[in-house]
């Protein structure tokens, strides 16, 4: 016997909600990216054609609204968990982690992962977030600029970089600095090594 209270929450669980095939709000990169990254994104987009990176994200016409909406869902699909419409999202395109405040890489544009965490800080003023990457490579585009960062809490699981994508050397800003608090982050790579 089922009360019915228990019967609503049940059903509550399993309601489903639809993104729009176009974002409802224009991307706030600038919560993670840099201006100047997000204006060159643009101008190589309309001229078609170049790199966006150091060699491995092409530009071709229309790279700058493709990575936007990747972008614009992640965000819509936060504030429908954050009204609580929803209960979580799921964006397969998404998880574009490579992509530094300042650059592209790894076939990564715009970070909709890095946009997500300063919306979550900004505009909802969540002080502490669980980033949890279980991905084949090294998130870099978001663990270097967070690697000293309490609020944030970074499970990063990936493998060892012997294969597959080689991500590039940490930015001299990450100069393994100690941070000020223990750190939030946890990484394993390939083979068992954590």
């Amino acid at each position: 016997m089922h009360s019915g209270k228990k019967r609503s929450s049940r059903a509550s669980t399993s309601r489903r909600c639809s993104l729009s095939r176009e974002p409802r709000h224009a991307p706030k990169f600038e919560r993670f990216h840099t201006a100047e990254y997000a204006d060159r994104v643009q101008q190589l987009s309309e001229l078609g054609h170049g790199s966006i990176d150091y060699g491995d994200t092409p530009a071709y016409p229309g790279v700058y609204d493709a990575s936007s909406a990747v972008v614009g869902a992640a965000l819509e699909g936060l504030e429908r968990v954050m009204s609580a419409e929803c209960y979580r999202t799921f964006q397969p395109i998404g998880g574009l982690h490579h992509a530094r405040r300042g650059s592209g890489a790894g076939f990564c544009v715009f970070n909709d992962c890095g946009v997500v965490i300063e919306t979550l800080r900004k505009k909802y003023s969540v002080k502490r977030v669980a980033y949890v990457d279980i991905d084949v490579h090294h998130g870099d585009g978001l663990y270097y600029p967070y690697e000293s960062d309490p609020g944030l809490i970074v499970a990063d699981i990936h493998e060892d970089g012997m294969f597959l994508y080689r991500e590039p050397a940490a930015p001299k800003s990450a100069a393994r600095a100690r941070p000020a608090a223990p750190s939030s982050t946890f990484q394993c790579s390939g083979r068992g090594r954590c």
